[in-house]
């Protein structure tokens, strides 16, 4: 029954993605994409990150592919942690050397590092 469970939440929170992507994209410049939803899958803010070297087509709005990605969900009834949120991502981020640094990482931990320096 758990697994049923968690497999409607996933659906749940993979359908509120696309959506959400279907009508802008969330693919920023840089490099940097932060494809976000609010949604009923979740009980509160959720981010997850994934680093893609190689990059991947992200409909960026300077048209490079995303190598930094942060995967941010929420629950719809709150807004005030989803905002911030996607302004600390892209605060910490909007220089080239923060970006390289996570761009050069080579462990989950060194990874951790960068992001507890997060203002």
């Amino acid at each position: 029954m758990k697994d049923l469970q968690l497999l409607h939440q996933y659906e749940e929170a993979l359908n509120d993605i696309l959506d959400r992507e279907g009508y802008l994209s969330t693919g920023l410049e840089n490099g940097l994409a932060i494809p976000h939803a609010k949604t009923d899958s979740v009980r509160e803010l959720f981010i997850v990150f994934g680093l893609k070297r190689e990059g991947v087509t992200f409909e960026s709005l300077d048209g490079k592919p995303a190598e930094l990605i942060f995967l941010v969900l929420s629950p719809k009834d709150t807004s005030g942690p989803h905002i911030q949120a996607l302004a600390l991502i892209t605060r910490n981020l909007k220089d080239a050397e923060s970006r390289q640094k996570l761009k050069s990482c080579k462990s989950a931990q060194e990874v951790a590092q960068i992001f507890q320096g997060f203002n």
